[in-house]
């Protein structure tokens, strides 16, 4: 239970974005063996920082077009269907041009920890990127971006990559260690929902 409670504004994030055009020399992408990918595979690489900052980048590969994962990533409202430890989620502003959006998380770490909230804003690149940042609660930083990557096969990859720093003291492996146990079946789960939206 302890580790869940550090993991929910993380997981949090699956409720938002896509990702950027990038060709297999990029370095976000470079870390990524695309075979493994078309064979099912979930590709997670995971790195601490200094003073307890993790940075976790993770890969997926969707049968599904680009508008059906689109739509599950920036539903926040459903979010707590999938994502642990989250009750609500709403959109509380949206840019004029619409290519930004703040929305805010009522999340409830574990049973014997009050729920808070937190806020983090998405700014939009329609279809190819979606860049998130921390804005408001107890995280010191989190920040990180979605791509959304055509692949030959005619399938998407998903890859995110994350930033965090807690906002109070906890060991950087204990962070690191939540996040690779449980981001990866956040991202099973998007998988499965849009491809069921595409059949």
């Amino acid at each position: 239970m302890r580790r869940s409670a550090f993991a929910f504004v993380i997981l949090s994030w699956l409720t938002a974005g896509l990702g950027a055009t990038a060709g297999a020399q990029d370095p976000e992408t470079s870390w990524i063996d695309f075979a493994r990918l078309a064979d099912g595979q979930v590709q997670l690489k995971s790195q601490g920082e200094s003073r307890g900052t993790v940075t976790i980048d993770l890969a997926i590969e969707i049968d599904a077009d680009w508008q059906a994962i689109w739509n599950i990533l920036t539903a926040c409202e459903i979010s707590p269907e999938y994502v642990p430890h989250v009750l609500a989620c709403s959109r509380i502003a949206t840019s004029d041009s619409g290519n930004s959006e703040l929305f805010m998380q009522t999340v409830k770490p574990a049973f014997f920890l009050p729920k808070f909230d937190h806020v983090f804003r998405l700014e939009y690149s329609p279809p190819e990127r979606i860049e998130v940042s921390h804005v408001s609660g107890p995280i010191d930083r989190m920040d990180g971006h979605w791509l959304l990557l055509p692949q030959p096969n005619g399938r998407i990859a998903l890859v995110h990559r994350m930033t965090v720093k807690p906002g109070f003291p906890v060991p950087r492996m204990f962070v690191r260690n939540t996040l690779e146990d449980e981001l990866p079946e956040v991202l099973r789960e998007i998988r499965r929902r849009a491809e069921s939206a595409s059949d």
